[in-house]
């Protein structure tokens, strides 16, 4: 005779129940160390960023000061916010940039110099001749000149610092790189991470009411 399958008893179904529920408080704890290590980042970052600017401040050759008070009306987000939602509900957050401005200062990148290896000087050939200046552009409509100048205004680089000129104090471009870095790793962490907590939590009530209902069957 083939053998026929039981239902499982209350025992065996607690015990499943009991194990999923301690991989869930696994998971959440490893959630909540990332959480906190996202919250110390992101005071690490403010206070180096605010730091540096109160150096800017301080060593500032004029009376304007760096800071909220003295935005340019021009001035708009250099960082968007890009949310994606998954089949299991969970909404992913996101920063990205708009204009290229990035965390990593020129001192940085220009950090590792190329030096060319040294050659003999060679005679002297044709003198190069320079090219052609390009045609300057005749606009003649309105609109044309107002196109134009929109075209000149989006090439324009964005970046903030452009504002006070080509020699910008190294802390204000410090104080830059602090704010940038915390918009783009720890705060889209702490979300995401959040709502990573959220959904686990959760999961943990539902398994412990089924938990407590599968108790009592056992018990009646």
């Amino acid at each position: 005779m083939a053998a026929t399958l039981q239902p499982p008893t209350p025992a065996a179904s607690t015990e499943q129940l009991v194990l999923k529920l301690d991989s869930l408080w696994e998971a959440y704890l490893l959630l909540l160390d990332q959480y906190q290590s996202a919250q110390q980042q992101l005071a690490q970052h403010l206070s180096s960023g605010h730091l540096s600017l109160a150096r800017a401040n301080f060593s500032s050759p004029s009376r304007i000061r760096y800071g909220q008070d003295y935005y340019d009306e021009r001035m708009q987000a250099s960082r968007r916010v890009t949310v994606e939602s998954t089949d299991d509900s969970i909404h992913k957050t996101s920063i990205t940039s708009r204009d290229g401005v990035s965390a990593v200062g020129p001192e940085e990148k220009n950090s590792e110099k190329y030096e060319e290896p040294w050659r003999e000087p060679t005679p002297p050939s044709t003198p190069h001749t320079a090219p052609d200046p390009e045609p300057e552009v005749e606009l003649s409509k309105p609109s044309e000149i107002e196109e134009h100048i929109k075209k000149n205004l989006e090439s324009e680089t964005k970046d903030p610092l452009k504002w006070y000129g080509i020699l910008v104090p190294p802390a204000l471009r410090a104080a830059q790189a602090d704010f940038i870095s915390t918009v783009e790793r720890p705060v889209p962490e702490l979300v995401n991470t959040a709502q990573q907590m959220s959904t686990v939590e959760v999961e943990i009530k539902r398994l412990r009411k089924e938990l407590k209902k599968v108790e009592k069957a056992s018990k009646s």
